[in-house]
């Protein structure tokens, strides 16, 4: 059983919230609610019946913003004690269209104790020499760290106002902030949307969602936060071996197959080709010439000679696959899941070093995608080498005249250079095996030179060079042409005159 405990400063007069939450307790079958002052002083009588001595403790600080969603989280954690930092619930109204539209230092707090941990809270209020009822609770944790000395508080990062607990038994709570404004505001409203209606079996792949919001300024989430490694660091830090390397991507991919894509699975939308590959390439481009003009030069050459080999240009190879239906009978996907991460990259991807666990962090959160957008994110890390670009790990040299482009890049080496080079073959063989699909490669690969092609805007950094920015773009240019000698097709070997980029100003209708 367990006694909630609403502090306000006034307890003989209730506030509209503390209200608000006798209602929602109930729904948990939460009937001992009492309102009581924050000071220490006054609860001397708090616990009289004998009976109070067997309940568990759920504190509230009356202004905090709880609803239903979080109070299932708090009391679903296997943790012993949990204390949590909430804004103040007039700060910022969730599910609501207006408010403020950010959150105040000022923030309000939680607890819940448990067994053991609620008895020690209990006695401790009687010799504490805290004024505040939450100082009592801080009292504890910090009363226990010191005599654990291999318990860690995991902070989130760069979130000061978040506050994690450690008890003997217990699971640490924090939690990782994001939110968005102007055109971020949409992704991440998909994302909240994708993580809250997860299968339960799937959900266990993710952190949990505390807490969300949503206004005409701000969009936010809490998340569970993960001490674990990305795939990337994991792979470029760890002596993790070929051996290691696939059995971890065995599990990973082989659980979102198992439980993401194959129960799930449904027929394609009959555009969903062109809104999830075409349109997002147009859109991607005309960005990239927008906020770039160091790009003019290389999207609209005729030919680019990259590593000595000559090589079609993006807009001319993406028009090809357009009008061609033998090439997106090849490359289409069958079937789709609203289940699909749509992000998979290896910084996306946390894992235990030492043990199989993994998680999977920022989806995507499209309304439906297929299993091979989310392969294309791994071959663009084992085949395309985007972990080197992104850490800056090559060198690249290029120059332009006469509507062609030069270009010479090459990767620094390394024991993870090789490692990725020998997972690349390894993979090819178990998109295959893992699909039973025998156009599995094709269609990896695909997503794979659609990806490269669209990454450019998120890797502008206004220098006026643009180099991973124009790697990325470059390595799309190699991928699109030797698919399009892989497939054999004999329309996409002609020439297609573009004129002044037409088809540049397709729209695509999952901007933001």
């Amino acid at each position: 059983m367990i006694t909630a405990i609403v502090l306000q400063n006034n307890p003989e007069q209730p506030s509209p919230a503390s209200d608000t939450m006798r209602s929602l307790f109930n729904r948990f079958g939460i009937e001992e609610v009492k309102r009581l002052p924050t000071s220490v002083d006054d609860w001397k009588q708090a616990f009289a019946k004998p009976s109070d001595s067997q309940m568990d403790i759920l504190l509230v600080e009356a202004a905090a913003l709880l609803d239903e969603e979080l109070l299932e989280f708090l009391l679903g954690a296997r943790a012993d004690a949990t204390v949590l930092s909430l804004p103040p619930a007039d700060d910022l109204l969730q599910h609501a269209g207006n408010g403020p539209s950010s959150m105040s230092p000022d923030t309000r707090r939680i607890a819940l104790m448990r067994g053991e941990k609620a008895s020690e809270f209990r006695q401790a209020l009687l010799v504490s020499p805290e004024t505040h009822v939450f100082d009592v609770v801080r009292t504890i944790a910090a009363d226990h760290a010191a005599r654990h000395s291999d318990t860690t508080d995991h902070a989130s990062p760069g979130e000061p106002h978040v506050k994690g607990g450690s008890y003997a038994r217990s699971n640490v709570v924090t939690r990782f902030r994001k939110e968005a404004r102007n055109l971020g505001r949409r992704k991440l409203r998909d994302e909240i949307r994708f993580l809250r209606h997860l299968p339960a079996d799937l959900a266990s792949l993710y952190p949990a969602v505390i807490l969300h919001g949503d206004t005409e300024e701000l969009v936010f989430m809490e998340e569970e936060f993960l001490p674990l490694k990305t795939l990337r660091q994991h792979f470029f830090a760890d002596d993790v071996g070929l051996d290691g390397a696939t059995r971890r991507l065995e599990t990973i991919l082989g659980a979102i197959h198992a439980k993401a894509y194959a129960p799930h699975k449904q027929q394609a939308p009959q555009d969903y080709l062109d809104q999830i590959h075409f349109q997002r390439a147009w859109h991607r481009l005309r960005r990239t010439l927008e906020r770039a003009p160091v790009f003019a030069k290389i999207v609209d050459a005729r030919r680019l000679w990259i590593n000595g080999k000559e090589y079609r240009n993006v807009p001319e190879l993406l028009a090809k696959f357009e009008q061609s239906q033998k090439a997106r009978a090849q490359v289409g996907p069958a079937f789709v899941s609203a289940y699909i991460h749509g992000d998979l990259h290896f910084e996306n991807i946390m894992v235990d070093p030492n043990g199989e666990s993994f998680r999977l962090v920022d989806p995507r959160g499209y309304d439906s995608c297929d299993i091979y957008y989310d392969l294309g994110k791994v071959s663009h890390s084992v085949n395309g080498k985007y972990d080197f670009i992104h850490q800056s790990l090559f060198t690249l040299h290029w120059s332009a005249a006469a509507g062609e482009v030069i270009m010479q890049f090459s990767y620094e080496p390394s024991p993870v250079l090789d490692l990725f080079n020998s997972l690349d073959r390894w993979a090819r063989d178990y998109y295959v095996a893992l699909t039973g699909d025998p156009l599995a490669e094709i269609r990896t690969l695909f997503a794979e030179a659609i990806h490269f092609c669209t990454m450019m805007p998120f890797h502008l950094v206004g220098d006026g060079r643009e180099s991973k920015a124009i790697l990325l773009y470059a390595t799309g240019v190699m991928l699109l042409n030797d698919l399009c000698a892989q497939l054999d097709i004999p329309e996409l070997l002609k020439d297609i005159p573009l004129g002044n980029r037409p088809v540049f100003e397709k729209e695509w209708r999952n901007v933001g």
